[in-house]
């Protein structure tokens, strides 16, 4: 996943160009080092949003079961050894996750972007976004 997010924060030859530009070699080194950290970051979060997106949808998942099982007269059903009822821990488990995946972020604005993109395209203008106004 790093490389494909070096690729979008930083194309070449626009990486090669802005290293260049700086005069010393440790201006460079710096410079380089404040990519990585941001591609390492970005590489989180992208990490991040497809799991919450995936425990997210397998809580409505669940849900939408539950309710067809409550239709049908049944309070919920088994997964294996796993019973799943409304509203039980079993339930629960993927908003649970992915809540812990939220704060994992420790940064409001970076939950935000997480919670508010439908697509990993968005993560990445709205990423730019960010750290352009830092």
């Amino acid at each position: 996943m790093v490389s494909i997010t070096w690729t979008h924060l930083y194309p070449e030859p626009q990486r090669t160009k802005t290293l260049r530009r700086l005069k010393t070699k440790a201006e460079r080194s710096l410079r380089y080092k404040e990519m990585r950290e941001q591609v390492e970051e970005f590489s989180h979060i992208v990490f991040v949003f497809l799991l919450y997106n995936f425990f997210q949808k397998g809580t409505e998942v669940t849900n939408l079961a539950l309710n067809t099982f409550g239709e049908l007269g049944e309070k919920g059903f088994n997964i294996g050894t796993t019973y799943f009822e409304k509203g039980n821990e079993n339930a629960l488990r993927g908003e649970v996750l992915a809540s812990k995946l939220l704060e994992s972020l420790r940064v409001p604005e970076l939950v935000d972007i997480v919670k508010n993109s439908s697509h990993i395209h968005e993560i990445i203008d709205r990423y730019k976004t960010l750290k352009n106004a830092e």
